[in-house]
């Protein structure tokens, strides 16, 4: 297993733990499918579906290797649905495009985040990105 993957593992760990709250200092077989399903609906509210898809990936696998190891009996994100991570994404769309959607209305903070995780740059506008970098670059 790459470090990268190791740390990406344990950063996904951490943030079950955390929202587990008083349960992440039990016993690893006092964590219910509701507490599961929670943790995921809390991440939900906080990160991009296609990140809570990959820590829900995380933690399936995490519990399925809790019972081989005879830690529980079952794993509570057995019951888990599975998480629409793509296919909901906005077009690419140019930075004038996007000034117009968003005067338009309608869009919640979420949606106008993510349109913009979407922008195309045309290539001038990639060309003066890279001059900016290159102009500000400390160490080549």
């Amino acid at each position: 297993m790459a470090p990268s993957n190791r740390r990406t593992i344990a950063s996904h760990l951490n943030n079950l733990l955390r929202k587990l709250g008083p349960k992440a200092d039990g016993p690893v077989d006092r964590i219910t499918a509701k507490d599961i399903k929670a943790f995921i609906q809390i991440r939900l509210r906080e990160r991009a579906a296609v990140t809570v898809a990959k820590e829900r990936s995380t933690v399936i696998g995490f519990f399925e290797w809790c019972v081989v190891q005879n830690f529980a009996p079952t794993s509570p994100a057995l019951a888990l649905t599975r998480l629409k991570s793509g296919g909901d994404r906005p077009p690419f769309r140019t930075r004038q495009e996007l000034d117009a959607v968003i005067a338009r209305g309608g869009l919640s903070a979420r949606e106008e985040y993510a349109a913009w995780d979407c922008l195309y740059l045309a290539p001038d506008e990639i060309a003066g990105l890279l001059a900016l970098v290159t102009g500000r670059v400390k160490d080549p």
